[in-house]
């Protein structure tokens, strides 16, 4: 066998595989000596077993050819193993040991052909040994050998004897933590902001109190200080005050020992109390000092933890983001092979790569992405003859920027193609029964462009299998809408289309500006403020049926915010405004209150509740009370650009015109990546999903029926013989096409997938045209 160039393995997918393959290891690594300690543990056994074998596809669908050769040796015999009714032996175990080894090294890079010639023909012992051992055991137990069997010849290692043998691949001094670990740490961090936000509420309230005691010892201090300088000497004196007024104090009864009234001061009760009055003043003003200086330390504290919660906050979404460039392979072949079936050249230049986003974001946003790419090279840009006749250069660009704004991050894929023609979106638009030609007529240029956005809507001429179906922008907007961000579209007849897309740089904890309006409070992102004032009455006019306010030379629609969210109450003379930011539009937003800005923890509004228009999600102050999250995007998007919304009744009905959607449903995201890139390739719109019930909740997200289903078997959670039960048994999926995706070639496996009603079954390694026709269905792969 000749080893693979893995020079031409691309680096992000080495990098996937290289995560995956450690844990399998891993689980391989902890469960041999449970099962050394257990010879008789068919669960253990089936653990190795299982983590083996998906280690094989993983490596035969990257193209590690000698790792799934030995990997698939070695779950041969770990099939004979479990199948049988003997204990393992400890030379079988001690030869897992050893394939464990050199599985590890294979997959860091770092073996040896010494290594692997040996162990190689071990095992092919073992294994005829254990097949000897059980002469009842049906044949076909080997019948997905789906990598060719290289028993002739032992699989080569490419040579390291030029490199130290602890050298293998690069992969730096890393820490592989999982993402739920980190999405675990950073909600704790979230209900940490919550409960700052708590503290300093009740550190405030403190303070007002401390200042209203300080005001109170004022006034006491005032009330003793009047009291004794007016009214206890004119009482020393024999003043206006009635000595019956108040008790005379005893010794003043027995004559004052001797003394007149001039040698010896007599006391009555009301000194008494004057005097109790000034101490309880000193020691009240005493206190009040005291804590407020006590309240001085807890702002200072309060100052520190905001500091150091900002810190953690700040590494936290750190480790969290990935940069830009890490799509940049699949941006690079999605131009590329998208130019080579449409007959076009074209090239693909990427600024601001290192721009970072959240993982999470990054991965939702990657098929979007491609679809504006692939829109770009298709509709976008003109063949080379007819971009040298209108002046250009026979080869297009198209440009993907990116670079951080504020709290956003904005990404913009332009082209230097033919543009967008405003008037064949206009007929388009009149044809599909969106508008009367008047009406039509009357539309901007802005909101002729942003009926692009509509589901169905298209001005191609013709329909590819790159595109042409009206959907892609469609699957752009909602997609983006989902990651609570905006996208627009600009362009130029002649000159070329770009689109902007806008996305938070983190999903968790955002900054807000809280209003209130018609009494309830709301929060507004603050990446969308960009001015707080109080104008004059002189500033707001009435421009037609509209309001607008004069900001700094400029007319910005104003609109109150109560009556916006549909409250009652109206903002109440001269009130402060929030100029906000939806998309490129600006607007005044009246508002009853500005309370203050703050971090705010995002929450979910639940599946309860669902989408409501203009509202992102909810967050929790510290005293416990729930404030919205205002969308401003939405919640000022033009009603007559919006796409009709999908709901879950209309999911068994799929519409023609979709882009042809298939949900890729695997655990291993070697292959949902490899499988995902190629079907990509082919204008192939994915989803993905990590096993059977993450396939069941994709599909309730999607809105609308998939073209086909493709699934491996073996699964955590559900696998796909009980997604495919799952599927067949509903009504509303009964004719989704399912083709499954395995390495287990058994006659038993296929029986029982064409029982279930699978359409389609394929081994690994596969070829990726033959993986296409069977989704498509042009030739079924027989089951």
């Amino acid at each position: 066998m000749s080893p693979p160039d893995e020079s031409s393995i691309p680096a992000d997918v080495l990098e996937v595989f290289a995560a995956e393959a450690e844990d399998h290891l891993l689980t391989v690594s902890r469960t041999l000596p449970v099962l050394e300690r257990q010879p008789d543990s068919k669960e253990h056994l089936q653990e190795v077993r299982r983590a083996v074998h998906t280690l094989k596809g993983a490596a035969a669908s990257v193209g590690l050819a000698p790792l799934a050769a030995l990997a698939h040796r070695a779950e041969d015999l770990l099939d004979l193993m479990y199948d049988g009714d003997r204990p393992v032996a400890a030379d079988e175990i001690a030869l897992l040991y050893s394939a464990h080894s050199v599985l590890e090294d294979l997959a860091a890079g770092r073996a040896t052909e010494a290594a692997l010639g040996e162990l190689y023909p071990r095992l092919a012992a073992a294994v005829a040994a254990a097949r000897a051992a059980a002469p009842d055991r049906p044949a076909a137990v080997d019948d997905d050998a789906h990598v060719p069997d290289p028993e002739p010849a032992p699989p080569v290692v490419p040579p390291v004897a030029a490199a130290p043998a602890e050298a293998g691949r690069d992969v730096g001094q890393n820490l592989r933590v999982p993402i739920g670990r980190i999405d675990d740490v950073v909600k704790l961090v979230g209900e940490l902001v919550i409960s700052r936000s708590g503290f300093e509420q009740q550190l405030g309230r403190f303070a007002r109190l401390v200042q209203e005691l300080r005001l109170g010892a004022e006034r006491l201090h005032r009330a003793t200080a009047r009291l004794e300088s007016q009214y206890e000497a004119r009482t020393l004196t024999g003043g206006h005050l009635s000595p019956s007024s108040f008790p005379v104090n005893r010794l003043a009864v027995f004559g004052g020992h001797g003394f007149d009234d001039l040698e010896f001061d007599r006391y009555t009760d009301f000194h008494l109390v004057a005097r109790e009055l000034t101490e309880a003043s000193t020691d009240v003003g005493t206190i009040a000092g005291e804590l407020a200086g006590l309240s001085g330390d807890f702002d200072g504290y309060v100052v520190r933890q905001s500091r150091l919660t900002g810190e953690v906050q700040d590494k936290l979404t750190r480790v969290r983001m990935v940069p830009l460039v890490h799509l940049a392979n699949r941006l690079h072949r999605t131009v590329r092979h998208t130019a080579a079936a449409v007959g076009k050249r074209a090239e693909l230049v990427l600024e601001g790569g290192d721009t970072h986003l959240d993982k999470t974001v990054l991965e939702e946003m990657s098929e979007p992405l491609l679809h504006l790419l692939r829109n770009a090279v298709d509709h976008g840009l003109e063949d080379a003859e007819a971009r040298i006749a209108a002046g250009k250069s026979a080869s297009g660009t198209v440009r993907v920027t990116a670079f951080a704004e504020g709290t956003q991050v904005v990404i913009r894929v332009g082209d230097d193609g033919r543009g967008i023609e405003p008037e064949a979106v206009r007929a388009s638009a009149v044809a599909k029964g969106y508008f009367s030609e008047d009406d039509a007529a009357r539309l901007t240029r802005e909101e002729l462009f942003a009926q692009l956005f509509r589901p169905g809507f298209s001005t191609a001429g013709r329909i590819t299998e790159v595109s042409g179906r009206g959907v892609g922008l469609d699957a752009v907007r909602t997609m983006v809408m989902r990651l609570k961000g905006t996208v627009g579209v600009a362009s130029e007849p002649g000159r070329g289309t770009t689109f902007t897309v806008r996305l938070p740089l983190t999903l968790a904890v955002l900054r807000a500006l809280v209003v209130k309006a018609a009494g309830q409070s709301f929060a507004v992102p603050l990446g969308s403020v960009t001015q707080i004032l109080r104008p004059d009455a002189a500033d707001a006019a009435t421009v037609g049926e509209d309001a607008v306010l004069r900001v700094a030379g400029e007319t910005l629609p104003r609109v109150a915010l109560a009556a916006k969210l549909g409250l009652r109450g109206a903002p109440g003379p001269r009130p402060p405004v929030v100029v906000v930011s939806a998309g490129d539009h600006r607007y005044a937003v009246e508002v009853d209150e500005i309370v203050g800005g703050r971090e705010v923890v995002v929450k979910t509004l639940g599946s309860h509740v669902g989408r409501a228009p203009g509202i992102a999600g909810a967050t929790l102050t510290g005293d416990g009370t729930v404030v919205l999250i205002l969308d401003p995007a939405d919640l000022f998007a033009d009603p007559r650009a919006a796409a009709e919304p999908t709901t879950p009744d209309a999911l068994p009905q799929r519409a023609e015109d979709a882009a042809f959607t298939v949900l890729v449903v695997d655990d291993s995201p070697s292959v949902r990546r490899v499988v995902s890139g190629q079907l990509a390739e082919d204008g192939i719109a994915v989803v993905t999903a990590r096993d059977g019930l993450d396939a069941l909740e994709a599909l309730h997200r999607l809105g609308r029926l998939p073209d086909a289903v493709l699934t491996d078997i073996e699964m955590p959670r559900m696998d796909g013989y009980e997604l495919l039960s799952t599927l067949r048994a509903d009504p509303a999926y009964r004719g989704l096409r399912v083709v499954v995706l395995t390495s287990r070639a058994g006659e038993k496996h296929r029986r029982k997938a064409a029982d279930l009603g699978a359409n389609a079954y394929l081994v690994k390694p596969y070829q990726p045209a033959e993986l296409v026709r069977s989704l498509r269905g042009a030739a079924v792969a027989t089951v």
